[in-house]
């Protein structure tokens, strides 16, 4: 996680800028560039990279800037940079052996957003093939607080502060190695779906925006850089959110990791290994802050290809909000545009000032340089993003996670965990009704975790995970000669699971139980596994469960282009961590004390046995005074049948509820107790697992749970 410390302009007194002149041209007489220290606000080691997108190298690419610092001040509100790229000591522009023109003033009047310890990656134009050759090179630089006019770096630098740094690597940003792309607008790129016609708002030309504030800005800081593994930009997008929102309101407590969240998401958006359709990206969050009950609700921004999108997303930064957007990718050919594929990114800021445009995106598919974070800079035209690839990059679509609010500074939660002591009358929340669901590479296996339930302390309890192979193959994309080919794996038998529970402190056994299995070969579908735990006190407490996954690879080995790529994401194993609902463990209430009652003398009975007739009071009416759970296979493979017998006073109403992973029944039943006092239920069920049976007579809660295996 990233530690950033900065301002992005927001709250500054801004200048009305007209008429400037926002990509200025290189000189085309050399200017000899003279020694400058490395001091001030720019880091050492600055990287270049070249972009590779659908196996193509790019004449475009990104410059990283790292800070050794943070700054506030107006003075670096703009920065300007230059690289002397055919390293003759000069910056200029120059032609390549194969006739392109070359500027080597890269960054022309872009804002800065300025974090010590991470850094800035700007869009370049670098058409010349032979940069790599010339390493190190030198990166001279300067900021100010409004843009240029200037038409040469001469002119520019003159007067200004000037930086140094060096280019120490050369590297290459290859975009397919993150996620697939296809036209068909299903689900590509780590996301799809939303799209019905190749090109909607008239062939998505860029719309004037309607009227709007002259300036503008706000920014998220701090907000961290998870770099995504294939098709998973949505997931990893979502979680870099989820973590700054948990951070900044402090629940951090009730979020797992940053792995474990993804894994998570990826089983509540539905993901798949070609990626993460867009009609579920709501709804996914949505399940993911109910289950975490956190003070959070999730809504789209504006419209697809909105062109006030820019406004909308500073509404919602400047409310405190976290923000991603889906960005799709057009080629232009003979024929016009057609679409190429989509992304998700997390938004970090962004900045209107008169005619300039900018917004800053924390990009899971892009790699840290030297291990920074980086926060990318991107002009913006309306929905479009200058500079993102080489073909054309819009915003489709905007999300934010907003914070909720009792009142002006409580947040509101779902749930009150500040109550450990069960108040009268106040039900347990059952178990089962949510479970936690993560999802391995590949999408060949799911692993879940029930939701225990809530507890008084001293019960003991069980607690189910299931890992199920799902039988599913995985295809990744690669380009060889300029060709794009498949490669598909699948997972095959025996495969193995080793499994760990781990409680939170407040349970027994606390901390990490190992061999839950042992390491076990199977050749079947589903392993399940239960563990006792018993509340020990009071709190609130979860569950993990860890499966380490191993299977045989079925489809061959992966070709040399993808093991390159892909790496560790080829790999034959995995290890999944799911977290079970937050739950709590309630201690009983004190009992009311007892008042003492001075001693009541019974009515003298007169000899004759006439005069006053006393009546007996009636007993108080009891709760359940047995209550046994049992189970029968009816029809092994198709049905079995759950059993509850209560044990109470003839004639009473007891009311009832199973709870479990396949009730196919009422679940809810009331039976008036025979003149034995029995009240016996029977419920059908369909699936393995633990059943809980929760009810109350006379108004006494009862509670009694069984497996079913």
């Amino acid at each position: 996680m990233r530690h950033k410390k900065s301002l992005f302009l927001a709250g500054l007194a801004l200048v009305m800028l007209v008429g400037l002149m926002f990509l200025v041209s290189g000189c085309k007489k050399r200017i000899p560039v003279g020694s400058r220290a490395q001091t001030g606000a720019l880091d050492k080691s600055a990287v270049l990279y070249r972009t590779v997108f659908m196996g193509e190298e790019e004449d475009s690419g990104f410059l990283f800037l790292p800070y050794a610092r943070g700054e506030e001040s107006e003075d670096y509100r703009f920065i300007n940079a230059a690289v002397d790229l055919n390293g003759d000591g000069m910056i200029a522009s120059y032609t390549t052996a194969d006739g392109a023109e070359q500027n080597e003033w890269l960054v022309h009047n872009m804002i800065t957003d300025m974090e010590a310890g991470s850094g800035n990656r700007y869009a370049v134009a670098i058409p010349d093939k032979s940069i790599a050759g010339n390493l190190p090179l030198k990166v001279y630089a300067f900021f100010a607080k409004d843009p240029t006019e200037a038409g040469s770096w001469q002119e520019a630098s003159a007067g200004k502060t000037e930086e140094m740094t060096e280019i120490g690597e050369f590297k290459e940003e290859n975009f397919d190695k993150h996620f697939s792309l296809d036209p068909s607008g299903e689900l590509v790129g780590g996301i799809g779906g939303g799209i019905t016609a190749l090109a909607p708002k008239a062939a998505l030309a860029a719309e004037s925006p309607d009227a709007e504030p002259d300036t503008y800005a706000a920014a998220n800081h701090n907000i961290p850089d998870n770099a995504q593994d294939y098709n998973e930009c949505v997931p990893t997008s979502i979680a870099d959110n989820f973590q700054w929102l948990a951070k900044k309101y402090g629940f951090e407590d009730r979020i797992p990791g940053a792995s474990e969240m993804i894994d998570e998401l990826k089983g509540d958006l539905e993901w798949t290994n070609n990626g993460t359709g867009a009609e579920n990206v709501i709804g996914g969050k949505t399940s993911f802050i109910n289950r975490r009950a956190l003070p959070l609700e999730a809504h789209q921004i504006g419209t697809e290809y909105d062109p006030n999108i820019q406004y909308k997303i500073y509404q919602e930064l400047n409310r405190g909000q976290g923000v991603e957007m889906i960005i799709d990718f057009f080629k232009l050919g003979p024929d016009g545009l057609s679409r190429a594929g989509s992304h998700m990114v997390a938004v970090g800021g962004t900045l209107k000032i008169g005619d300039f445009r900018f917004i800053v995106i924390i990009d899971p598919g892009r790699d840290q340089a030297g291990g920074r974070a980086s926060r990318d800079i991107y002009e913006l035209n309306s929905f479009d993003i200058i500079g993102y690839w080489g073909g054309k990059t819009t915003i489709r679509t905007a999300y934010a996670q907003s914070p909720v609010f009792l009142d002006l500074t409580d947040l509101a939660y779902p749930d009150d965990r500040g109550e450990v002591v069960l108040k009268p009358g106040q039900p347990l929340t059952p178990p089962h009704g949510q479970i936690t669901q993560a999802r391995s590479k590949g999408e060949f296996f799911d692993v879940s975790i029930d939701h225990p339930g809530d507890h008084m302390v001293g019960d003991k309890f069980l607690v189910t995970a299931v890992t199920t192979a799902t039988r599913k193959s995985a295809a990744y994309k690669y380009w060889k000669d300029g060709t794009e080919h498949a490669y598909t794996q699948s997972a095959g038998n025996p495969w193995g699971v080793e499994g760990e529970m781990e409680g939170s402190a407040n349970l027994s056994p606390a901390g990490v139980k190992k061999n839950v299995p042992a390491l076990t070969r199977l050749s079947h579908n589903r392993f399940t596994v239960e563990t006792q735990y018993k509340c020990e006190t009071p709190g609130i407490a979860t569950i993990k469960y860890t499966a380490k996954l191993s299977w045989p690879r079925v489809g061959g080995e992966p070709p040399a282009e993808l093991t390159a790529s892909l790496g560790h994401q080829l790999d034959t194993n995995d290890t999944i961590t799911v977290e079970s609902p937050p739950f709590m463990c309630y201690a009983a209430p004190e009992p009311e004390p007892k008042v003492d009652q001075p001693p009541v003398t019974p009515p003298a009975v007169p000899a004759d046995g006439g005069g006053t007739t006393v009546t007996p009071e009636e007993p108080a009416p009891q709760g359940a005074r047995s209550v046994e759970m049992a189970f029968e296979h009816v029809k092994p493979g198709v049905y079995s049948e759950v059993y509850l017998a209560v044990i109470t006073d003839k004639g009473t109403d007891v009311t009832a509820t199973l709870t479990g992973p396949g009730v196919d029944d009422t679940a809810t039943k009331t039976i008036t107790a025979d003149a034995n006092g029995l009240a016996h239920f029977t419920w059908k069920v369909v699936s393995y697992g633990t059943y809980t049976a929760t009810g109350h007579v006379n108004g006494v809660s009862f509670r009694d749970a069984i497996a079913v295996k």
